[in-house]
C-alpha cells in the first residue's frame, strides 16, 4: 500500500531550561533539527517535511537556511505546541492537498534513528485508519502518525493542546508501538551532557 506521507518537525520551543537553542545542539556531527529531519526523510518525501520554528527565530532559521531545510514560522509559538502543529498542518495541506497521513516529531528525541521509526510505519500500513503512537514510560506520545481523518483536528489545535490532548480523547482509535528511545529528550545541560557521555 502506497500512502502519501508528510511530516512536521516541531522546533519552536524556547528551551528556557537549557538557556540556548536546543534545536541547534550537535549530535553525531549534526544539529538536533538536522538529525530529526534526516530520520523523517527516510520515510517521507523531503519536500513534504516542514520544520516549524518559533522562539529564537533568527538564529534557528539562519541555520535551516544554510542547510537548505524547509521551514515555516509560527508567530503564535508562545501559545504552545498545539499552535505549531496547527501551523505545520495548514502549510502542508495547502501545498500538498492529497496528503494521507502526517508524522509528527520533536527535534530533541535524538536517540531515535530511522530503524526505530520502521515499526510505526509498518503499523500504519496495516492500520491506516488509526493513529500510530509511540509508547514509552507507560504513556503514549510523539513520534505519532496521524491518519487523514484526523488532519482536520490538527488544523484546529489551540494553545498548548498538543497532539497528546487529541490522543487522550480517542483511546480506541490509537495503535501504540513500543519505542523506549522516545523517553529520552533534552531539556537541560545535564540532559545534554548525559547524551554526549553515552554517545
Amino acid at each position: 500500500m502506497m500512502i502519501n506521507y508528510a511530516a512536521i518537525i516541531l522546533a519552536a520551543g524556547q528551551s528556557s531550561r537549557l538557556g540556548r537553542a536546543k534545536q541547534l545542539l550537535e549530535w553525531k556531527g549534526k544539529s538536533f533539527v538536522q538529525h530529526t529531519f534526516d530520520v523523517a526523510a527516510r520515510f517521507v518525501p523531503p519536500d513534504q517535511i516542514i520544520i516549524v520554528t518559533g522562539a529564537r527565530q533568527e538564529q534557528v532559521e539562519a541555520h535551516l537556511s544554510k542547510h537548505k531545510l524547509p521551514f515555516t514560522h509560527n508567530p503564535d509559538w508562545p501559545e504552545g505546541m498545539g499552535s505549531s502543529i496547527r501551523t505545520g498542518t495548514n502549510v502542508l495541506l495547502q501545498a500538498f492537498p492529497n496528503i494521507e497521513a502526517i508524522l509528527i516529531m520533536v527535534c530533541d528525541q535524538v536517540k531515535i534513528e530511522p530503524f526505530d521509526l520502521q515499526p510505526l510505519f509498518e503499523a500504519h500500513q496495516a492500520n491506516p485508519e488509526k493513529a500510530i503512537v509511540a509508547r514509552y514510560l507507560n504513556r503514549v506520545g510523539v513520534p505519532v502518525i496521524f491518519p487523514k481523518a484526523w488532519l482536520a483536528m490538527l488544523r484546529e489545535l489551540e494553545g498548548d493542546r498538543g497532539a497528546r490532548a487529541i490522543l487522550r480523547n480517542q483511546p480506541d482509535a490509537l495503535y501504540p508501538v513500543d519505542l523506549p528511545k522516545a523517553a529520552f529528550d533534552v531539556d537541560t545541560e545535564e540532559d545534554y551532557r548525559n547524551l554526549l557521555g553515552n554517545a
